[in-house]
């Protein structure tokens, strides 16, 4: 099953979003689309998967050990605006 949910324009670009379930055999029915047939179109297919949380290790939490000047500039010899 496939839901409209909002239609956007941008510059010429006509977008036009909807979520759906897959089917059988991987198969995803877009009907009702508000583009005229033939038009040319990009599909972009986007999984919407429940978050499960943050998994053992992936959070920093704790990870700082010492701050050495936290107020200080980072890297200002990286800045070419700096030179």
């Amino acid at each position: 099953m496939v839901t409209s949910l909002w239609i956007a324009y941008t510059e010429d670009v006509q977008t036009h979003r909807t979520v759906g379930t897959v089917g059988t055999g991987g198969k995803l029915v877009l009907e009702d689309l508000p583009f005229a047939p033939g038009e040319n179109v990009e599909v972009l297919i986007l999984s919407k998967q429940e978050f499960a949380g943050p998994t053992q290790g992936s959070t920093l939490e704790g990870s700082v050990l010492e701050y050495l000047d936290p107020f200080e500039p980072v890297a200002t010899e990286d800045w070419e605006a700096s030179r």
